[in-house]
């Protein structure tokens, strides 16, 4: 009977390991500035569970270049360091812009809701009517940050909004 319960809670724990995502996108939303239209920072949120990856990819479309303005976990600032070197420290966020996106990573025991602002080439990001975000998870293998193919949690964010002279 002990092994029955034994194997039950091994089984449990480990179906709660595979379904706990790493990287689910909790809210986008897009700042513009005050003077005008103009987008001037992309916000996400983003719920990050210690252990399940070495960092996120956050994958823009094609074409349309940013940076990381600022980080926050759980309502406490981040260092942010360009660097694709292991991160050692709870309060550092890594970061790496790749051709379609930003590879950012963490220590191993991170964890908490991420916010990031990111601020994007406000004129390429023009050109798009909405932009799809995607989360990927990364991996450090022999040093090399490397991106998982499978999409962990994606969402859209309109970028141009419809005004009354747009539909007339």
């Amino acid at each position: 009977m002990k092994k029955l319960q034994k194997t039950i809670l091994l089984l449990v724990s480990l179906v709660s390991l595979i379904f706990a995502q790493n990287g689910e996108i909790l809210g986008v939303q897009l700042e513009n500035s005050a003077s005008n239209q103009t987008p001037q920072l992309i916000k996400t949120e983003i719920q990050i569970n210690a252990g399940s990856s070495d960092g996120i990819f956050i994958e823009l479309p094609q074409g349309l270049t940013a940076v990381i303005r600022s980080a926050s976990v759980d309502g406490n600032t981040l260092w942010l360091i360009n660097s694709d070197q292991p991160v050692d420290k709870n309060n550092v966020l890594g970061w790496q812009l790749k051709d379609n996106g930003i590879v950012v990573h963490y220590s191993s025991d991170f964890s908490g809701r991420l916010n990031i602002e990111i601020a994007p080439d406000s004129a390429r990001l023009n050109r798009f009517d909405q932009i799809d975000i995607t989360i990927h998870q990364v991996t450090r293998n022999s040093g090399k940050l490397d991106v998982n193919e499978a999409i962990v949690s994606q969402s859209n964010l309109n970028i141009k909004q419809t005004t009354p002279t747009d539909e007339e």
